[in-house]
């Protein structure tokens, strides 16, 4: 019975490294996807989350296209203070952008998915260390 549980141990710490690696592929793959895929699948989930018209269909897509292709640009980059900077620039450049084409109720409910998504980011990341900024 004792070996069984030694078995089951060796296996699960065995597995976990290869579970970690599989989800770093799987956002690397994220990162390294097609800028106009990217803007699709944004463009697709957008229209079902806030109804959009078709007029608006459009005008999403276009500025969903235009983010994706920026920030497949800023991925390049190698300075991660200044790719944090301008990735948070095309962030607020994009949500202006969408502010001109949604209604009050759509802009509303996209706060609230945006929200969401940041919560959702916070708990995944809890009971991680807190990073250390340069003094």
């Amino acid at each position: 019975m004792k070996t069984i549980k030694q078995m089951i141990l060796a296996a699960a710490l065995l597995t976990a490294p290869l579970a970690m690696a599989q989800e770093g592929v799987q956002q690397q793959q994220h990162r390294e996807q097609d800028p106009k895929a990217m803007a699709e699948k944004r463009t697709q989930h957008m229209t079902e989350a806030l109804d959009l018209s078709p007029e608006q269909v459009e005008k999403v897509k276009a500025i969903n296209l235009a983010h994706a292709e920026k920030m497949s640009a800023i991925h390049q980059q190698q300075n991660k203070e200044e790719k944090q900077k301008n990735m948070q620039q095309l962030r607020e450049w994009r949500l202006g952008e969408l502010k001109t084409v949604l209604n009050a109720d759509q802009i509303a409910k996209l706060e609230e998915m945006k929200a969401q998504r940041k919560g959702k980011h916070e708990r995944k990341g809890q009971g991680r260390p807190a990073q250390r900024t340069a003094p």
